[in-house]
């Protein structure tokens, strides 16, 4: 966990962070401007961190053919750079998540973070938009390369 707490601190000079929480079960949230929130798990076992970002909450996400955009993005795992939507059965917030290896270095993890969040607000529009143009359909397969 002390190579976490590393990484999170040294990403501080790199990203415009506002503040970060730890929490007791191997978990940090990343709190960045305008209220977009970052969570990091520690997968041991995997020497890996997931990361995940909150892209939208609401019934106008679960249209079937956006449903279907998600899984056909999640078939794309290698080429997105490992970015997988994912549901919370809880409260129906759709993430999105990528791990990368615990031994990144901090200006990988900071690249991924923002490129994260720019894909994620690409996403928004498209989950909570009734109508897309061919143009933004388009950006939705931007992936992340770091």
């Amino acid at each position: 966990m002390d190579k976490v707490n590393t990484l999170l601190i040294e990403l501080g000079n790199t990203l415009d962070i506002d503040r970060v929480t730890a929490y007791d079960n191997q978990m940090w949230a990343v709190y960045m401007p305008a209220g977009k929130e970052v969570e990091v798990q520690s997968l041991d076992e995997r020497e890996e961190l997931l990361f995940s970002i909150k892209v939208c909450q609401g019934e106008e996400a679960f249209e079937l053919k956006k449903l279907q955009t998600l899984l056909e993005y999640n078939f794309l795992y290698r080429e997105s750079g490992g970015v997988q939507f994912c549901i919370n059965p809880e409260n129906q917030e759709v993430h999105m998540q990528v791990s990368m290896p615990m031994t990144s270095e901090v200006s990988r993890v900071s690249t991924m973070i923002t490129q994260l969040m720019e894909l994620c607000q690409l996403w928004n529009q498209y989950l909570t938009t009734q109508h897309q143009s061919a143009e933004q359909h388009e950006k939705l397969h931007s992936f992340i390369s770091v």
